[in-house]
């Protein structure tokens, strides 16, 4: 399972299977393409523009059913209510969707090495900053480190 498309950003030459992680960069913008399936996903944005759930998500508004945070704040556009306010750099948002889809986010790209994510006790949802895959213990080594 990966990203099987090599025009994309975080092309994996071992899938076999595409999993709809495909990442894509366009060079006048910074745009980054994220595929949504229809039902539940986890997404993280991953440009360093603060932008407002609402319009983050308004383009999607035709399939958007819920937006939550890692507290369970939601952005219910059906209500037209936003519990959430900004998009916060690092974290991770579930959404769910009536059907498949497309998130377009122009910005400047966020990389991992200069974008520490701040991390709460207990629970956290957590954006993928990387465009390639890492093994988890190298993603999460400090952390493992710190609690020795």
């Amino acid at each position: 399972m990966g990203c099987t498309d090599d025009e994309a950003v975080n092309f994996n030459p071992e899938a076999v299977q595409d999993d709809g992680s495909c990442l894509y960069t366009s060079n006048n913008c910074g745009e980054i393409v994220i595929n949504i399936n229809g039902g539940w996903n986890l997404v993280g944005f991953s440009c360093n523009e603060n932008i407002d759930a609402e319009i983050a998500f308004n383009p999607y508004l035709n399939r958007l059913i819920i937006v939550k945070d890692y507290l369970g704040a939601a952005y219910l556009p059906e209500w037209n209510f936003n519990g959430i306010g900004e998009i916060t750099l690092g974290q991770g948002y579930q959404s769910k969707f009536s059907s498949s889809d497309v998130i377009n986010i122009c910005g400047e790209f966020a990389y991992p090495e200069l974008n520490p994510i701040n991390l709460v006790s207990g629970w956290n949802m957590i954006a993928y900053l990387r465009t390639t895959s890492a093994p988890t213990d190298v993603v999460f080594q400090d952390i493992i480190s710190s609690d020795n």
